[in-house]
């Protein structure tokens, strides 16, 4: 299972190679790294480093201790291609919520200016809507265009299958039964739980209709009057 995750993979390392030569990409990063938020987004990867980091050796090690009880050759080449696996999707984490802290930036900037502007000034919603045009390109350019959000999805499918893979081993394996099972349920079920909820905060940020959740769609519907 672990080469079958590893061959799925090469659609992920293809969009993130086009991510990284993607220019809007570059200009954006550039661009909100100048500005006052550029801070906020400098520490929210400096913790994302940190935590990927150590959950992903943690991870590591306790798989590590699962099979090494095996043939020496075996447990070697098995603990290459995990290390393998997990520095790709370290990268792959990592490369993903530095795409969503930036387009949740982006999305908020345009958000405050609409609160500080008064409901009463007509004349001002041209320029939000060519804003909110700009931004809608800029995140369909970091997450569709690129590939990201397809090779993301594949990625979670995968992982929820291994899921249901595994608990149905450890039915008819009692030795998979608890801890080893529940490192794996774990370890599969982090990113595809991480990377939805992320998603869902992107959505809820554009198109809640809950006005205390201050997103676009109710703020623009809260100065509109309707």
């Amino acid at each position: 299972m672990t080469a079958v995750s590893l061959f799925t993979f090469v659609p992920l390392i293809l969009s993130l190679s086009k991510l990284v030569n993607c220019d809007a990409f570059d200009k954006a990063l550039r661009a909100e790294l100048d500005m006052a938020s550029g801070g906020e987004l400098r520490c929210f990867m400096k913790a994302a480093l940190t935590g990927c980091t150590v959950l992903h050796l943690l991870i590591l090690v306790g798989q590590f201790l699962r099979v090494k009880s095996g043939p020496e050759v075996f447990c070697i080449d098995l603990f290459l291609s995990l290390v393998m696996k997990h520095t790709i999707v370290f990268v792959f984490t990592v490369t993903f919520l530095l795409v969503w802290k930036l387009s949740l930036l982006r999305i908020d900037h345009l958000r405050d200016r609409i609160k500080l502007q008064p409901s009463d000034l007509a004349g001002c919603w041209p320029g939000f809507t060519r804003e909110y045009q700009a931004l809608v390109d800029l995140v369909d350019e970091l997450w569709r265009r690129s590939g990201l959000s397809s090779a993301a999805s594949l990625v979670f499918v995968l992982d929820l299958m291994l899921i249901a893979f595994g608990v149905a081993v450890a039915k008819a394996d009692t030795q998979w039964k608890g801890w080893p099972l529940w490192l794996f349920v774990v370890s599969q079920a982090c990113l595809p739980c991480g990377g939805l909820y992320l998603w869902a905060r992107i959505h809820d940020a554009c198109c809640s209709k809950a006005y205390p959740k201050q997103s676009l769609l109710s703020l623009a519907t809260h100065h509109l009057g309707r």
